[in-house]
């Protein structure tokens, strides 16, 4: 599954109690490639939120769950919810006779577990899914570096490696990084370095610059750019003046047409904002939504 560019393979460490959404927000973003382009916060968030927006506007259509089970029935609820949101197939690989992974849940934890895959999933065994993983065509020409490319520290005097025939020179960095992930070549904190270091390099285009924000977390920040970029006034648009795709950014009653560059930060901003429950009359750069909420306190 790690020669796929198009999957992310997300290996949950073994977590307790029964909310595990902190843990497993940070987790799924660095498997999906989006590690941050500084050191993250410590504990991840108690939503998918960032997580949907990268796989709406990322390149990332199958999500493989290692050890699924030990994240518990509500956390899966949660994940597959965002799957299907985002159009995205989840494949969850269990082992309900692994004790060692399952010991600190309880029956009833067990019993729910085996009740919401019963419900939810398509199962099938190991050899099914190895064939219908050999029926994909894996693509051509994106080959990831050997692992010595990502432990040593970039030349800045010699080129930067070539983009394949399918991707921008950022696309395949980041197409490396999921596959380097899933087999182990690298960790979120080496490709945050590579990161930096290709932004210092001299072969580094304004549109690639933009392309590497892909790996960041933060889209307030470069949402907002892009809009000041767009026109002065861009910054201060509401929802509904903004395309989905971030295509065009309606200013003054103007309607302009977004460059390619500035596209997906501003896209990436209003999908976040949506999907947490702004309206089509509220700032794009709203934290808050103006609609209070019960008890007269707005809603996030």
């Amino acid at each position: 599954m790690a020669l796929h560019d198009d999957t992310a393979w997300l290996h949950p460490a073994p977590m307790r109690g029964r909310d595990n959404l902190a843990a497993l927000s940070g987790a799924a973003l660095n498997a999906i490639g989006a590690v941050g382009l500084t050191t993250p916060r410590a504990v991840g968030e108690r939503h998918l939120l960032r997580c949907a927006v990268h796989l709406i506007h990322g390149p990332v259509r199958h999500l493989v769950v290692h050890d699924a089970a030990v994240l518990g029935a509500e956390t899966l609820s949660e994940l597959h919810q965002t799957a299907l949101i985002t159009q995205t197939q989840l494949w969850l690989v269990m082992d309900f006779n692994d004790s060692a992974r399952l010991g600190g849940r309880t029956d009833a934890d067990r019993s729910d577990l085996a009740d919401w895959v019963a419900g939810t999933c398509a199962t099938h065994d190991a050899e099914q899914v190895l064939a219908l993983w050999g029926e994909r065509d894996k693509g051509t020409g994106c080959c990831p570096p050997p692992l010595s490319w990502w432990v040593e520290d970039l030349d800045l005097g010699c080129p930067l490696p070539p983009p394949c025939a399918r991707h921008t020179r950022i696309e395949c960095l980041l197409a490396w990084v999921r596959r380097g992930l899933s087999s182990g070549r690298t960790t979120p904190t080496l490709t945050r370095k590579r990161l930096n270091e290709y932004a210092n390099h001299p072969d580094m285009t304004v549109e690639d610059m933009w392309e590497r924000t892909a790996a960041s977390r933060d889209f307030y920040t470069h949402g907002m750019t892009a809009l000041g970029l767009l026109h002065p006034d861009a910054q201060g648009v509401d929802m509904r003046d903004v395309a989905p795709d971030g295509s065009t950014v309606t200013v003054n009653g103007d309607r302009l047409i977004v460059p390619a560059t500035l596209r997906t930060p501003i896209a990436r901003l209003r999908t976040s904002r949506r999907l947490a429950g702004c309206l089509d009359h509220e700032p794009v750069a709203g934290l808050f939504d103006r609609t209070p909420g019960p008890n007269g306190r707005r809603r996030r």
